[in-house]
């Protein structure tokens, strides 16, 4: 069987219609999705609201190890912070039938938010800021708003392909340095400060800004996050602070340009596969007042590729 691939407009993505996940796929049929996956960074499948969350965690588990809940900060620090200072073992917002399910909603049960409400509304991919980065994620639609909650993708092969050609070779062996704990209030200006021990356990760590990709063996450009000027959160490290300011401003730009960027309007039954290696995304706003959104979301145990910052020197420490 040669399954359908439909690449999207601007190739960021591809669509891979007619597939029905409530039944088992044979190593054939997921070589080609896997190929899918290599060759696009993006794929997403419609139609998917059928399955039950051991066959949604049984697809995503075949491309990596998953990683149970969302053990970073950002799940103690939600808006109703008062809760999880009582109720801390209650922060992991795991779906209660699957910890491999971490659950996105607006939702509140008995005054208990059932999910993260606000997740990821910045360019980013997943786990930038530690050493080992996601490697796949997945979202899974199961309640979407009539407007708003899209999720906007960007596929960085692109953009590393169409730098020119100087400011290729400028980049090709340089570092960046990202520090989440100086970036938090700038990307969540709504949450309460990241707590000292949350500091601790997020230290800032440095990548590579053209790494190899391990299994398409393409270069691709890795920013970890899209940050504004004001936000302290990013350095390349390989040069004078300014002048990276400068070079890493320019590189933002460059990404965020509409012929790099697909809008993903979700349907209830979509899963969305990403490959964090070399794409990016991000969430956009909804009337989270009116209205609800709940996307599941799981995520690969990514390899160690980054280096642990073990002192406080430097301008982001």
């Amino acid at each position: 069987m040669t399954i359908s691939i439909q690449p999207l407009p601007n190739q960021v993505g591809a669509e891979l219609p007619d597939l029905d996940l409530a039944q088992p796929l044979s190593n054939s049929v997921f070589d080609q999705v896997h190929q899918a996956y290599l060759d696009y960074g993006f794929i997403f499948i419609r139609g998917q609201q059928h399955i039950s969350h051991q066959q949604y965690t049984g697809f995503a588990g075949r491309f990596d190890t998953l990683m149970a809940g969302y053990p970073q900060a950002s799940g103690h620090q939600q808006e109703n912070a008062d809760y999880f200072d009582k109720n801390n073992n209650a922060a992991r917002y795991e779906h209660p039938e699957n910890p491999c399910i971490f659950i996105i909603s607006n939702i509140k049960e008995q005054g208990r938010p059932i999910g993260l409400a606000k997740a990821g509304q910045y360019w980013h991919s997943d786990m930038y800021f530690i050493d080992r980065p996601a490697h796949s994620t997945t979202l899974f639609a199961q309640q979407i708003p009539p407007v708003g909650g899209d999720t906007l993708m960007m596929n960085m092969y692109q953009v590393y392909d169409a730098l020119p050609e100087t400011l290729r070779d400028r980049i090709d062996r340089l570092q960046i340095r990202l520090s989440y704990y100086r970036a938090w209030p700038h990307i969540y200006p709504t949450r309460a400060p990241m707590s000292e021990a949350d500091r601790l356990n997020t230290p800032d760590v440095i990548h590579s800004l053209v790494p190899t990709h391990p299994q398409s063996r393409r270069k691709v450009l890795y920013l970890g996050a899209l940050f504004s000027d004001a936000n302290p959160g990013v350095e390349i490290v390989d040069l004078p602070y300014a002048e990276g300011r400068e070079l890493y401003a320019e590189l933002r730009d460059f990404a965020l340009q509409p012929r790099f960027i697909y809008q993903h309007r979700w349907q209830v039954g979509d899963l969305l596969l990403m490959d964090n290696r070399c794409c990016m995304h991000s969430g956009t706003a909804w009337d989270d007042i009116n209205h609800t959104r709940t996307l599941y979301r799981t995520t690969g145990i990514g390899a160690r590729t980054g280096q642990i910052v073990t002192t406080d020197s430097g301008h982001v420490a």
